[in-house]
């Protein structure tokens, strides 16, 4: 199985599968998956550098929905 996560979405948000959870009977209940996004520790130069650019790209705030 194959699950397609949009491009954007947020750490912690639950997609719903229908059909493909635990099994009772003759039906399937639905498989709940949930958005883990791992941010690494420690970046190199170029990672940072990369991120500062990508920022610096970006119109939007990332905290924008937090009335910040």
């Amino acid at each position: 199985m194959t699950l397609r996560i949009p491009p954007g979405t947020p750490s912690g948000r639950t997609f719903r599968v229908r059909g493909r959870g635990v099994k009772s009977g003759k039906s399937a209940g639905d498989l709940l998956v949930t958005v883990e996004v791992a941010v690494p520790p420690h970046l190199t130069d170029a990672q940072r550098e990369a991120v500062e650019a990508l920022a610096s790209a970006s119109e939007e705030s990332p905290r924008s929905h937090l009335g910040v």
